[in-house]
């Protein structure tokens, strides 16, 4: 009993207000404005601590906005004011995140303390709102209520911008797109400042960066821009109109707020209505145009007030960000080694997406991996890596596909080991029908969704005359892949070829061969006046085979010619007649009898006359050089000779032989250019080629250049006159080697 009295007796000391212990009883509360997602220097609300009771006893006041940081340049540009309270001058400890405000005693139950312009960083924090903790150091105060206020009550975005106009467009060298404009506007009322209070150095400001733009093209921005809504206005740092590049290159023109009366209430927005110069000839090149809130800066790399993490909203997107080219792989098996080999031929950069998905078409993800693969390559650059060295290693890859802001991009796949090797392009062209030219030999057709909805089609095994043998229906979901196991799907051993029909294009590759593979990306055959095997081979055991398909309607008689590289005439010529739909599968000796130790045949073809309308019938097909050492590779029909050319997919010298054949089909002398390239696009290596007419002219690497070649080149080709360009890497036994795709 005595206890209890005496504990009574010292709450009643402890809260008597005549009490000779001086202690005084305050109540927190914050009033929380909205902040900046990307501000680095953000004010949070107000704070006000008033005494309720007592009389206040010499301590700290505390605010702990941790774990934001606390960005302000100076402890004196926070405002503290106090009634009935002495306070002294507010300091900062950084490093834990803490502003701190001596307090005198005396004061009485009316006094408080106002403290306004901390300011934090925001950006990266992941916050929607955030309250501050107050507390007194030595604990002679006590907070009755209020010891958690909230001082932001909303994270935004403090810039909104838009095209308010025609966008600038430039086609076939002319420039489209009358009065444009960029609108930009507050996130919120009062995003916008230049103020001078509490710190701050330099008014928000907005920069508009312009790229891509081509040669001869200026875009003239405005000095000044009035906003919509009220009398405040965007004005260039520099006060004049900016034109874009600017004399000395630069891409950017900044413009700073200058705020009106009402500006805090109001959400105000600008239209910086621009307007476009043409100096000369334009290339087809698009502008890209993204705006930002500035200064950019990090929490301590700029001393200006207020400033920005840098957050590009684009306006338009120009050929830097617009996909003018996809590339396409599928088939993807994990035993082998799997690398992808890309070059950027053109004078300006690329920006790729590489994205990795597996059999179902969803993007491949686990423990390790990067998925989609963020990559630019620079002019002229180029890149060799394994599909584990882009996303990290994992079984699930079944399809690669590149997204290119440059549609000169090009890329090969390369595939070694397991008893493969092989080379092809990878596909930018989805096709609606598609003929496999091998049906035998353990024949795979690997087929791939590029859409976005839902594929249907039917796959047909056809004869060499063309009948219909069987067919199989097909369903593909979108972005998903199938390997079609030919003999296990049709159970037939006739040999023949098979054909497919389907509602929306696919994309797709086929192997055969029991032991050691050959891989063929399927193109879309061309209708041309003459088509190309650029090169046959019958020596050392090697030997040629040609698979030819009739696509057409119309029973079509093909000239074929035979050259042996040394007369501009042809050592042997052959008519092939071929039924609508045949198919011609065999060695050139049974379509010339005869054949050279090298050369090349020209196959011309007819033109049908149906109504009035000419035509060249469609004919696909494929050579294969085949050695007695059990190596083989294909060679795509060509349609089209090249005066520029680029080889993907060289072998490692000195471990592989290196091999290439360049053809002249014309009637008079070509000079040839070859160079092998560095991944930094410097030459580091070149060799020229007298042809004469019709020749063959076949070199090892090692002739062209000498042994002092960077691992796995890129190989350039350049001639007078267009050429037909045939490229081999394999081992020297050739009991495996590899054509390499001949790109343009």
């Amino acid at each position: 009993m005595k206890y209890k009295f005496a504990v009574f007796v010292s709450l009643t000391i402890l809260f008597s207000s005549g009490s000779a212990l001086a202690q005084g009883f305050f109540q927190g509360s914050g009033f929380p404005k909205t902040a900046t997602a990307t501000g680095q220097t953000e004010l949070i609300g107000p704070i006000l601590v008033n005494m309720v009771q007592g009389s206040a006893a010499a301590d700290t006041l505390v605010i702990n906005v941790s774990p934001l940081q606390i960005t302000n340049a100076n402890a004196a540009d926070i405002s503290v004011s106090a009634g009935g309270l002495t306070v002294g001058a507010a300091t900062i400890d950084a490093d834990n995140s803490l502003v701190k405000i001596p307090v005198l005693a005396g004061g009485a139950g009316t006094a408080f303390i106002r403290i306004e312009g901390i300011r934090v960083a925001i950006s990266g924090a992941s916050i929607n709102s955030f309250s501050a903790k107050l507390s007194w150091q030595g604990s002679l105060n006590i907070f009755t209520s209020g010891t958690t206020v909230p001082v932001i009550d909303a994270v935004q975005s403090g810039l909104r911008a838009e095209a308010a106009g025609n966008r600038v467009t430039v086609f076939n060298g002319q420039v489209y797109g009358s009065g444009p404009a960029i609108r930009v506007t507050e996130g919120y009322a009062s995003a916008f400042s230049n103020s001078s209070q509490f710190g701050q150095t330099t008014p928000t400001r907005v920069r508009i960066r312009v790229t891509d733009v081509p040669d001869n093209l200026q875009l003239i921005f405005p000095a000044s821009v009035k906003a919509n809504e009220s009398a405040a206005t965007l004005n260039t740092l520099a006060g004049v109109a900016v034109p874009l590049p600017t004399p000395d290159g630069k891409a950017e023109v900044t413009y700073a707020f200058s705020k009106a009366g009402d500006s805090n209430e109001t959400t105000e927005s600008f239209d910086i209505q621009f307007t476009v110069q043409v100096l000369g000839p334009v290339a087809d090149i698009q502008p890209t145009i993204e705006v930002t809130l500035a200064p950019i800066g990090g929490v301590t790399s700029s001393t200006d007030i207020p400033r920005y993490s840098e957050d590009e909203i684009v306006v338009q997107e120009g050929s830097s960000r617009i996909i003018s080219k996809v590339l396409y792989w599928t088939g993807i098996k994990a035993s082998p080694q799997n690398q992808v080999h890309l070059t950027n031929p053109s004078s300006r950069a690329a920006n790729l997406t590489i994205d990795a998905l597996n059999a179902a078409g969803q993007a491949v993800t686990g423990a390790g991996i990067t998925n989609p693969v963020k990559l630019s390559l620079s002019a002229n650059q180029s890149v060799l890596n394994t599909v584990s060295g882009f996303f990290g290693t994992t079984r699930d890859i079944a399809t690669i596909r590149i997204q290119s802001t440059n549609p000169n991009l090009l890329a090969a796949a390369v595939v070694s080991g397991s008893g493969i090797s092989e080379s092809v392009p990878l596909l930018s062209r989805a096709i609606s029908s598609a003929f496999f030219p091998v049906v035998n030999e353990g024949a795979q057709l690997q087929l791939m969704n590029p859409n976005s909805s839902t594929v249907t089609g039917t796959l047909t095994l056809r004869g060499e005359d063309s009948r219909v043998v069987a067919s199989t229906p097909l369903t593909l979901a979108p972005l998903a892949s199938t390997t079609i196991g030919v003999g296990n799907v049709f159970n037939s051993s006739l040999s023949g070829y098979i054909s497919g029909v389907f509602s929306n294009p696919i994309i797709a590759f086929e192997s055969f061969g029991q032991d050691k593979p050959n891989l063929v990306a399927i193109q879309p055959p061309a209708a041309a006046n003459a088509l190309f095997i650029p090169f046959v081979v019958s020596v050392s055991g090697l030997q040629t085979d040609v698979n030819l398909i009739n696509l057409s309607d119309q029973t079509v008689t093909l000239k074929g010619q035979l050259f042996t590289g040394n007369s501009p005439q042809p050592a042997a010529t052959a008519e092939i007649t071929m039924a609508p739909g045949e198919q011609l599968a065999g060695s050139v000796q049974r379509v010339f009898t005869q054949a050279p130790s090298t050369g090349y045949i020209r196959l011309e073809v007819p033109q049908i006359l149906k109504g009035f309308i000419a035509y060249y019938p469609t004919i696909a097909g494929l050579a294969r050089i085949r050695s007695s050492q059990g190596g083989s590779t294909i060679l795509p029909l060509s349609a089209y000779t090249l005066a520029d050319a680029f080889v993907l997919g060289l072998g490692v010298a000195p471990t592989e032989l290196q091999g290439f054949a360049f053809v002249n089909p014309t009637a008079s002398g070509v000079t040839v250019r070859v160079q092998a390239l560095n991944a930094n696009g410097s030459v580091a290596g070149t060799a020229s080629i007298t042809l004469t007419a019709g020749e063959v002219a076949t070199r090892l690497a090692s002739e062209l250049f000498g042994t002092a070649l960077p691992a796995q080149p890129v190989i350039r080709v350049t001639s007078t006159a267009p050429i037909a360009i045939t490229a081999i890497s394999g081992s020297s036994t050739l009991d495996q080697f590899r054509a390499l795709p001949v790109l343009r």
